[in-house]
C-alpha cells in the first residue's frame, strides 16, 4: 500500500485513479505537509516527503506544483496558490498587463519516501497565459496515465 499525504480529497481521488491504472493501491494520510520556502518544487517535495516519512513510517508520496512565468523571472513559482488566494486571477493578470512574452510552465515534483530513501520525479507542461483562458486556469494540472 502506498499513501499520499494531502488534505485535498480531490487530489487524492485523482492520484488514486491514476495509480490504479498501474495496479497501485493508494491510501490517504490527511495531514498537512511541511512547506519549506524555496523556488524549487523538487526540493520542497523532497523535504516534505522526508518529514512525512519520519512521522508516519509508511511508503508515501508528496507533491508540489508551481506556475513559472518567464517574463516574471519564474514568479509566482511554488507560491502560485498563495498568490492567487491573495490577489485573485484578476490581480495576477494585472501583473501581465503589457507583457508580450506570456510563456509559462507548470512544474510538478512528486517525492516518494520509504525505508530506503526519498526519490523525486518531475514533470513540466508549458504554454502561454492568455487573458481569456486565465479565468479557467487550474493551479493543479490533471495527470493522466
Amino acid at each position: 500500500m502506498l499513501y499520499i499525504v494531502t488534505t485535498n480529497d480531490g487530489k487524492f481521488r485523482e492520484a488514486r485513479e491514476l495509480l490504479a491504472a498501474y495496479g497501485i493501491e493508494l491510501g490517504q494520510i490527511r495531514d498537512e505537509k511541511l512547506e519549506v520556502q524555496h523556488d524549487d518544487v523538487e526540493l520542497i517535495a523532497r523535504v516534505a516527503a522526508e518529514e512525512a516519512f519520519r512521522r508516519h513510517r509508511v511508503p508515501l508520496i508528496v507533491d508540489d506544483t508551481g506556475l513559472y512565468v518567464e517574463a516574471l523571472n519564474g514568479f509566482p513559482g511554488p507560491y502560485s496558490s498563495y498568490v492567487i488566494s491573495k490577489v485573485g486571477l484578476r490581480g495576477f493578470l494585472k501583473l501581465m498587463e503589457g507583457v508580450e512574452n506570456r510563456r509559462a510552465c507548470f512544474r510538478t515534483a512528486v517525492a516518494f519516501a520509504d525505508g530506503t530513501g526519498v526519490y523525486t520525479f518531475t514533470g513540466e507542461t508549458c504554454g502561454r497565459i492568455v487573458p481569456e483562458g486565465l479565468r479557467r486556469l487550474r493551479l493543479r494540472p490533471r495527470l493522466r496515465p
